[in-house]
Protein backbone atom coordinates (compact mmCIF):
# COMPACT_ATOMS: atom_id res chain seq x y z
CA UNK A 1 0.00 0.00 0.00
CA UNK A 2 1.43 3.51 -1.11
CA UNK A 3 0.79 6.80 1.21
CA UNK A 4 -2.39 7.68 2.94
CA UNK A 5 -3.92 10.65 1.52
CA UNK A 6 -4.92 12.90 3.55
CA UNK A 7 -7.93 15.91 2.75
CA UNK A 8 -10.40 14.36 4.33
CA UNK A 9 -14.01 16.49 5.83
CA UNK A 10 -16.27 14.89 7.72
CA UNK A 11 -18.44 16.52 10.72
CA UNK A 12 -16.13 14.64 13.43
CA UNK A 13 -13.81 17.24 12.41
CA UNK A 14 -15.27 20.09 11.64
CA UNK A 15 -17.70 20.01 14.55
CA UNK A 16 -14.80 18.95 16.86
CA UNK A 17 -14.06 20.72 20.15
CA UNK A 18 -14.71 20.16 23.90
CA UNK A 19 -15.33 16.63 24.64
CA UNK A 20 -14.94 15.32 20.57
CA UNK A 21 -11.27 15.69 19.36
CA UNK A 22 -11.10 16.52 15.50
CA UNK A 23 -8.49 12.74 15.60
CA UNK A 24 -11.56 10.68 15.77
CA UNK A 25 -11.98 10.07 11.89
CA UNK A 26 -10.35 8.31 9.25
CA UNK A 27 -7.78 10.52 8.28
CA UNK A 28 -5.68 9.53 11.82
CA UNK A 29 -6.94 5.64 11.90
CA UNK A 30 -5.91 4.99 8.42
CA UNK A 31 -2.52 3.75 9.37
CA UNK A 32 -3.98 2.53 12.44
CA UNK A 33 -6.55 0.20 10.63
CA UNK A 34 -3.99 -1.02 7.94
CA UNK A 35 -2.16 -2.05 10.40
CA UNK A 36 -4.84 -4.53 12.52
CA UNK A 37 -4.64 -7.88 11.57
CA UNK A 38 -7.17 -9.82 9.64
CA UNK A 39 -10.78 -9.68 11.63
CA UNK A 40 -12.64 -11.34 9.91
CA UNK A 41 -13.84 -13.43 13.09
CA UNK A 42 -11.42 -11.31 15.42
CA UNK A 43 -13.92 -8.57 18.05
CA UNK A 44 -12.14 -5.38 16.72
CA UNK A 45 -13.08 -3.73 20.04
CA UNK A 46 -9.42 -3.49 20.30
CA UNK A 47 -7.17 -0.98 22.56
CA UNK A 48 -5.73 0.48 19.15
CA UNK A 49 -9.22 1.82 18.52
CA UNK A 50 -10.19 2.83 21.88
CA UNK A 51 -11.01 6.71 21.41
CA UNK A 52 -12.81 7.57 24.94
CA UNK A 53 -13.07 5.39 28.28
CA UNK A 54 -15.28 6.91 31.42
CA UNK A 55 -17.31 5.92 34.16
CA UNK A 56 -20.66 7.10 34.56
CA UNK A 57 -22.85 6.07 37.99
CA UNK A 58 -21.11 2.95 38.22
CA UNK A 59 -21.73 2.45 34.53
CA UNK A 60 -18.13 1.42 31.99
CA UNK A 61 -18.50 3.59 28.80
CA UNK A 62 -16.14 2.50 26.23
CA UNK A 63 -16.13 4.14 22.19
CA UNK A 64 -14.18 2.36 19.53
CA UNK A 65 -13.42 4.34 16.43
CA UNK A 66 -15.48 3.36 13.36
CA UNK A 67 -15.02 4.16 9.92
CA UNK A 68 -18.57 5.80 10.01
CA UNK A 69 -17.30 9.76 9.42
CA UNK A 70 -18.66 9.70 5.62
CA UNK A 71 -19.14 13.01 4.62
CA UNK A 72 -23.10 13.49 4.33
CA UNK A 73 -24.10 13.34 0.86
CA UNK A 74 -25.68 17.14 0.03
CA UNK A 75 -28.21 15.81 -2.34
CA UNK A 76 -29.30 13.43 0.47
CA UNK A 77 -33.00 13.21 0.52
CA UNK A 78 -33.18 11.57 3.62
CA UNK A 79 -30.69 10.55 7.22
CA UNK A 80 -31.26 7.57 9.05
CA UNK A 81 -30.37 8.16 12.40
CA UNK A 82 -29.47 4.59 14.43
CA UNK A 83 -28.06 4.93 18.37
CA UNK A 84 -24.62 3.61 17.77
CA UNK A 85 -23.43 1.15 15.64
CA UNK A 86 -23.56 -2.68 17.11
CA UNK A 87 -20.83 -5.06 17.84
CA UNK A 88 -21.53 -6.92 13.99
CA UNK A 89 -21.87 -3.15 12.32
CA UNK A 90 -18.51 -2.49 13.96
CA UNK A 91 -16.62 -5.22 12.37
CA UNK A 92 -18.22 -5.62 9.62
CA UNK A 93 -16.81 -1.59 8.91
CA UNK A 94 -13.37 -2.02 10.10
CA UNK A 95 -13.07 -5.04 7.84
CA UNK A 96 -14.40 -2.73 4.64
CA UNK A 97 -12.36 -0.20 5.62
CA UNK A 98 -8.99 -1.64 6.26
CA UNK A 99 -9.58 -3.89 2.90
CA UNK A 100 -10.00 -1.06 1.36
CA UNK A 101 -7.05 0.66 2.42
CA UNK A 102 -5.17 -2.07 2.08
CA UNK A 103 -5.98 -2.25 -1.76
CA UNK A 104 -4.68 1.81 -2.13
CA UNK A 105 -8.09 3.41 -1.98
CA UNK A 106 -9.01 7.07 -0.88
CA UNK A 107 -9.89 7.84 2.48
CA UNK A 108 -13.46 8.55 1.28
CA UNK A 109 -13.79 5.69 -1.02
CA UNK A 110 -12.87 3.15 2.42
CA UNK A 111 -15.34 5.12 5.10
CA UNK A 112 -18.14 4.57 1.82
CA UNK A 113 -16.99 1.47 1.06
CA UNK A 114 -17.34 0.77 5.23
CA UNK A 115 -21.22 2.56 5.11
CA UNK A 116 -22.35 0.63 2.13
CA UNK A 117 -21.06 -2.51 3.93
CA UNK A 118 -22.12 -2.11 7.26
CA UNK A 119 -24.48 0.91 7.81
CA UNK A 120 -27.58 -1.13 9.79
CA UNK A 121 -26.68 -4.32 8.25
CA UNK A 122 -28.16 -7.96 9.25
CA UNK A 123 -32.00 -7.94 10.74
CA UNK A 124 -32.20 -4.32 11.00
CA UNK A 125 -31.94 -3.69 7.80
CA UNK A 126 -34.54 -5.78 6.50
CA UNK A 127 -36.69 -4.71 8.90
CA UNK A 128 -35.91 -0.83 8.48
CA UNK A 129 -36.69 -1.42 4.45
CA UNK A 130 -40.08 -2.98 5.54
CA UNK A 131 -41.15 -0.21 7.63
CA UNK A 132 -40.08 2.65 5.42
CA UNK A 133 -41.48 1.08 2.65
CA UNK A 134 -44.77 0.56 4.63
CA UNK A 135 -45.14 4.55 5.43
CA UNK A 136 -44.86 5.43 2.10
CA UNK A 137 -41.05 6.46 1.77
CA UNK A 138 -40.00 4.61 -1.77
CA UNK A 139 -43.16 6.22 -2.95
CA UNK A 140 -42.16 9.41 -2.07
CA UNK A 141 -38.80 9.29 -3.04
CA UNK A 142 -39.89 7.93 -6.63
CA UNK A 143 -38.05 4.26 -5.89
CA UNK A 144 -39.52 1.19 -5.94
CA UNK A 145 -38.39 0.21 -2.62
CA UNK A 146 -35.99 1.82 -0.07
CA UNK A 147 -34.04 -1.04 0.05
CA UNK A 148 -32.23 0.17 -3.12
CA UNK A 149 -31.42 2.99 -0.57
CA UNK A 150 -28.48 0.76 0.51
CA UNK A 151 -27.08 0.52 -2.92
CA UNK A 152 -28.04 1.98 -6.35
CA UNK A 153 -29.89 4.90 -4.75
CA UNK A 154 -27.18 5.39 -1.64
CA UNK A 155 -27.01 9.09 -2.88
CA UNK A 156 -30.79 9.77 -2.08
CA UNK A 157 -30.41 8.36 1.72
CA UNK A 158 -27.42 9.10 4.58
CA UNK A 159 -26.54 6.78 7.29
CA UNK A 160 -25.84 8.27 10.71
CA UNK A 161 -26.03 7.57 14.26
CA UNK A 162 -26.21 9.49 17.40
CA UNK A 163 -22.86 8.43 18.35
CA UNK A 164 -21.41 7.41 15.11
CA UNK A 165 -18.48 5.60 16.66
CA UNK A 166 -18.93 2.41 18.03
CA UNK A 167 -19.77 2.63 22.07
CA UNK A 168 -20.50 -0.08 24.59
CA UNK A 169 -21.85 0.52 28.29
CA UNK A 170 -20.64 -2.57 30.27
CA UNK A 171 -19.60 -4.08 26.91
CA UNK A 172 -22.85 -4.35 25.60
CA UNK A 173 -24.70 -2.19 23.00
CA UNK A 174 -27.24 -0.19 25.09
CA UNK A 175 -29.50 2.58 24.53
CA UNK A 176 -32.25 4.85 26.89
CA UNK A 177 -31.11 6.74 30.48
CA UNK A 178 -27.82 5.51 30.91
CA UNK A 179 -26.49 6.41 27.57
CA UNK A 180 -28.62 9.93 26.83
CA UNK A 181 -27.77 11.41 29.88
CA UNK A 182 -24.00 11.26 29.68
CA UNK A 183 -22.27 13.95 28.94
CA UNK A 184 -20.21 12.38 25.72
CA UNK A 185 -23.58 11.11 24.37
CA UNK A 186 -24.95 14.45 24.22
CA UNK A 187 -21.52 16.09 22.82
CA UNK A 188 -21.47 13.65 19.93
CA UNK A 189 -25.38 14.67 19.38
CA UNK A 190 -25.52 18.16 19.31
CA UNK A 191 -21.79 18.56 17.57
CA UNK A 192 -21.44 15.85 15.27
CA UNK A 193 -25.21 15.01 14.64
CA UNK A 194 -26.32 18.22 14.67
CA UNK A 195 -23.42 19.10 11.95
CA UNK A 196 -24.80 16.68 10.20
CA UNK A 197 -28.25 17.66 9.78
CA UNK A 198 -27.51 21.26 9.63
CA UNK A 199 -26.04 20.17 6.41
CA UNK A 200 -28.69 18.74 4.89
CA UNK A 201 -31.55 21.01 5.86
CA UNK A 202 -34.33 20.04 3.64
CA UNK A 203 -33.90 16.04 4.50
CA UNK A 204 -36.16 14.00 6.28
CA UNK A 205 -34.68 12.92 9.46
CA UNK A 206 -35.56 9.41 10.45
CA UNK A 207 -34.72 8.60 13.86
CA UNK A 208 -34.69 4.78 15.14
CA UNK A 209 -36.21 4.34 18.15
CA UNK A 210 -36.27 6.51 21.07
CA UNK A 211 -32.64 6.87 22.32
CA UNK A 212 -31.83 7.96 18.56
CA UNK A 213 -34.85 10.65 18.79
CA UNK A 214 -33.91 11.72 21.71
CA UNK A 215 -30.42 12.81 19.80
CA UNK A 216 -32.24 14.48 17.16
CA UNK A 217 -34.98 16.50 19.75
CA UNK A 218 -31.80 18.03 21.42
CA UNK A 219 -31.25 19.58 17.84
CA UNK A 220 -34.60 20.26 17.94
CA UNK A 221 -35.07 22.28 21.24
CA UNK A 222 -31.97 23.96 20.31
CA UNK A 223 -33.96 25.57 17.09
CA UNK A 224 -30.86 24.05 15.09
CA UNK A 225 -33.39 21.51 13.11
CA UNK A 226 -36.96 21.82 12.35
CA UNK A 227 -39.42 19.49 14.25
CA UNK A 228 -41.30 19.04 11.14
CA UNK A 229 -38.96 17.20 9.06
CA UNK A 230 -38.41 14.86 11.62
CA UNK A 231 -40.21 11.21 12.00
CA UNK A 232 -39.66 11.42 15.79
CA UNK A 233 -42.08 8.18 17.08
CA UNK A 234 -40.30 5.78 14.27
CA UNK A 235 -39.75 2.52 16.21
CA UNK A 236 -36.63 0.85 16.26
CA UNK A 237 -36.19 -2.01 13.67
CA UNK A 238 -33.72 -4.07 15.39
CA UNK A 239 -34.21 -7.67 15.42
CA UNK A 240 -33.98 -7.23 19.71
CA UNK A 241 -36.69 -5.07 19.52
CA UNK A 242 -39.78 -7.35 20.62
CA UNK A 243 -42.29 -4.22 20.47
CA UNK A 244 -41.45 -2.88 17.19
CA UNK A 245 -44.72 -4.76 15.36
CA UNK A 246 -46.51 -3.62 17.84
CA UNK A 247 -45.21 0.11 18.19
CA UNK A 248 -45.17 0.55 14.24
CA UNK A 249 -48.61 -0.35 13.83
CA UNK A 250 -49.99 2.59 16.68
CA UNK A 251 -47.50 5.00 14.80
CA UNK A 252 -48.19 4.11 11.28
CA UNK A 253 -50.76 6.49 10.25
CA UNK A 254 -49.13 9.38 11.52
CA UNK A 255 -46.20 8.63 9.99
CA UNK A 256 -47.78 7.82 6.82
CA UNK A 257 -49.21 11.49 7.27
CA UNK A 258 -45.99 13.15 7.89
CA UNK A 259 -43.82 11.53 4.86
CA UNK A 260 -46.65 12.91 2.60
CA UNK A 261 -46.56 16.38 4.10
CA UNK A 262 -42.83 16.34 3.51
CA UNK A 263 -42.93 15.43 0.12
CA UNK A 264 -45.69 17.67 -0.43
CA UNK A 265 -43.07 20.54 0.56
Amino acid sequence: MGQIAAGHTCAIKTASGGLISADWCIEHFAPVLVGLPDLAEADPARSELLIHEETVRSKHIQIYYTPFDRSIDLGAKVILVGVTPGRQQFRLAVQAARAALVEGCSLEEAVRRADETASFAGPMRKNAVTMLDAIGLADALGITTTSTLFDEHAGLCATTSAVCHAMFVDGETKSGDEITKTPIFRAFATQVLGAELRGVPDALVIPFGKTAAEAVRLNIESGDVSAERCLVGFPSPAGGNGHRKRLFELEQDRLVAAVKAWAAR
